[in-house]
């Protein structure tokens, strides 16, 4: 332990943007994690598996968590603790941890406030959303928003064409084309926002029953090929209960598996000109 967090990465101040943003995940779900100047907590969720219709990887959303009182920016750290893959904030008397369970796929964030606070939680969509009751378009990836009035918030990406075979016919792979299924079509891509005492303010928005002085949430991630969009409401609403003891005891044996300990690095200044891509 005392070994690995010799190289935890630790920042003094907020972030300007999403070019400020740490990574954070367990090999299948992705977060980029930010605290921008005015106090508000940020992130981007990704899935390896979240191919659109182009057989892009797009990201699945962005999420914004604003608090009540704001986060402190001038009295502020925030660390990526690798001993157990989790970035922890401390900002004035809040302090929070994010991780991404590291056997399900399941982002979980927590804090705790000596202030009582109120936190609200906003999808902020990068691609388009549509009403679950509006008819679909022919083709291409259309997004879906889950407007059922629950104490959640639910969306996602459905593939209702494929360039997948197109894809691999260029790579002269057509017999694979013929004897696969593909894993493109169809595909269903997204997330369901919930947590303790938080109930909906608006079709994007999750905010705090009361002022609290803790707080939680947990985000369900799922790519899958269902027949229907309510197959696949149904599977990511299944309950997701995080493990945090189980997930520490992963990330042990993964930083016990095989390392390299630098104990002595040399001092000075070190050239890097020729280690620049772009000069080649």
């Amino acid at each position: 332990d005392s070994n690995i967090s010799r190289y935890n990465v630790i920042w003094n101040s907020p972030s300007e943007d999403s070019s400020g943003s740490m990574p954070l995940g367990n090999g299948d779900v992705g977060l980029n994690v930010w605290v921008e100047k005015n106090g508000d907590l940020l992130f981007y969720i990704s899935k390896v598996n979240a191919f659109d219709a182009a057989h892009l990887l797009p990201k699945l959303g962005r999420i914004r968590i604003k608090m009540q009182p704001a986060l402190s920016v001038s009295d502020f750290k925030q660390t990526l603790s690798l001993i157990d893959a989790s970035i922890q904030i401390q900002a004035g008397d809040v302090s929070l941890k994010i991780w991404v369970d590291a056997n399900k796929p399941l982002a979980c964030l927590e804090g705790k406030s000596k202030t009582a606070r109120t936190a609200t939680i906003t999808l902020e969509t990068l691609r388009a959303l549509q009403n679950q009751s509006d008819s679909l378009p022919n083709k291409g990836t259309v997004g879906i928003l889950f407007n059922n009035k629950s104490n959640r918030l639910a969306w996602c990406y459905r593939n209702l064409s494929s360039k997948w075979g197109d894809n691999l016919k260029k790579q002269n792979s057509t017999e694979m084309v013929a004897k696969t299924k593909d894993p493109i079509l169809l595909r269903t891509s997204g997330c369901l926002v919930e947590g303790n005492s938080l109930v909906r303010l608006n079709n994007s928005s999750l905010v705090s029953k009361f002022k609290s002085t803790e707080f939680n949430c947990n985000i369900s991630v799922l790519s899958s090929q269902p027949d229907n969009l309510q197959t696949w409401l149904a599977d990511v609403s299944k309950p997701a209960k995080p493990d945090w003891k189980t997930h520490c005891n992963y990330w042990e044996s993964f930083w016990n598996r095989s390392y390299i300990n630098i104990t002595n690095p040399e001092t000075g200044t070190f050239n890097l000109d020729q280690c620049r891509y772009t000069q080649f």
